[in-house]
């Protein structure tokens, strides 16, 4: 059998030349199953089964850094579906929504959803407003 390699290298697609280039920035730890969004011009938060990192390419080195958090937030998921949603009202700033994903068990599959405030880090557990028509656990899209 295969051993399962988690990689801690970086890569990034240039939108401009439709490249892939290696960063110079490594992950702190190997990371696969992660799911990924932009909460700024130049940060990208990655959900991994083991918590938040963040990708930061604003500065002269971009750097992987793991984000401490705080609240009731998923443990241990992999393979989750995320998307940016708006922190406010007014627009301004942006969240991560993450929803679904496995729990690494032989039928383990969450319908829940999560949101991350990438102001104060903290994560909320989101509940539906009606138990009729719940998301099945293999639905894995967020728009």
């Amino acid at each position: 059998p295969e051993k399962k390699v988690h990689l801690t290298d970086v890569w990034y697609l240039s939108l401009k030349t439709n490249r892939w280039s290696l960063d110079q920035a490594w992950m702190p730890y190997g990371v696969s199953h992660h799911t990924a969004v932009a909460v700024s011009d130049t940060t990208i938060a990655l959900y991994t089964h083991k918590g938040v990192l963040l990708y930061d390419m604003g500065g002269p080195v971009s750097t992987v850094v793991v984000q401490p958090t705080t609240g009731q937030g998923p443990i241990g998921l992999r393979n989750c579906a995320c998307c940016a949603i708006p922190r406010n009202r007014a627009g301004t700033g942006t969240n991560m929504l993450l929803f679904g994903g496995s729990t690494g068990t032989k039928q383990g599959f969450s319908s829940t959803a999560f949101e991350l405030d990438t102001k104060s880090w903290s994560w909320k557990k989101l509940l539906p407003t009606s138990l009729e028509e719940r998301p099945r656990s293999l639905q894995s899209a967020c728009v």
